[in-house]
């Protein structure tokens, strides 16, 4: 009787062990996560990023409280501590495209400034607009309406172009013309077309020039600035006036082709 009533204090012993340790480790785990919580909140990062954080968090501190837990009733924690660190490899190995893509993406919201949502965009061969940037993939909309999903870590290592990261952009044009037409002319027809549209800028001031002589016509070089949220209603526009002016001012423009001189003998 004395041996079966030293097992069930023994047992009680180890129920309220566990318990209090349970109850300490609970405890413990919403006083770091409301700290890291309330740090996170006052923090720029993105909401995603966030969430991710919180889950990994609670994850670790799970293991941990179970760590404590098994160490407060008497079992041997290096058996599973080797455990869990297998089966982390094992699981580390499996999702390792994964995570590569999470960590690509936690470098691009937290540390990349390259670009963000509603920037136009070239990621590598992939042009258009950035519709959203996840944790494992960043979302590019097409011209034609296209939803694009590239991984982060293509991303990460990807060429970027950003259209929209300054406040100004260049249009640059060219424009052909017969050699029978004088470069006054050409020119005049041009900053006419210019002067149609009120978007494009007079400072930095426009540019004309002849950018080359070819076979069957001379190339002119055309430079105008515009804001960048303008740039291609400018760039269509230009074009448009540009027929306009051309037919006006009796400007020919022109296409490869040969002029054959025939002479009587």
């Amino acid at each position: 009787m004395e041996y079966i009533s030293h097992i069930r204090e023994a047992s009680l012993d180890t129920v309220i062990s566990f318990a209090v340790t349970l109850v300490i480790c609970i405890i413990a785990m919403r006083v770091i996560t409301g700290i890291v919580n309330r740090l996170l909140n006052r923090s720029r990062i993105d909401h995603t990023v966030r969430n991710l954080i919180n889950t990994i968090l609670k994850i670790g501190l799970w293991a941990l409280a179970v760590i404590i837990i098994a160490d407060s009733l008497g079992i041997s924690t290096a058996s599973l501590i080797a455990v869990l660190s297998v089966a982390g490899l094992a699981l580390s190995l499996s999702v390792q495209d994964i995570m590569s893509n999470i960590f690509s993406g936690i470098i691009i919201l937290l540390f990349n400034h390259t670009f963000k949502k509603g920037d136009y965009v070239d990621i590598g061969s992939i042009s258009g607009t950035v519709d959203n940037v996840g944790i494992t993939h960043t979302f590019v909309k097409t011209l034609d309406n296209r939803l694009i999903s590239i991984p982060n870590k293509d991303v990460a290592a990807a060429s970027v172009v950003n259209y929209n990261s300054e406040a100004l952009r260049r249009v640059d044009m060219k424009y052909t013309a017969d050699y029978e037409d004088s470069t006054e002319a050409v020119t005049a027809a041009i900053r006419d077309a210019i002067a149609m549209d009120d978007r494009i800028m007079q400072d930095p001031a426009p540019f004309i020039g002849i950018s080359s002589f070819n076979d069957s016509n001379i190339e002119y070089a055309v430079r105008v600035w515009c804001r960048t949220e303008h740039y291609w209603d400018v760039y269509f526009a230009l074009n448009n006036n540009i027929r306009i002016t051309f037919d006006k001012n009796n400007v020919h423009m022109t296409y490869n082709h040969i002029n054959v001189h025939l002479q009587n003998s």
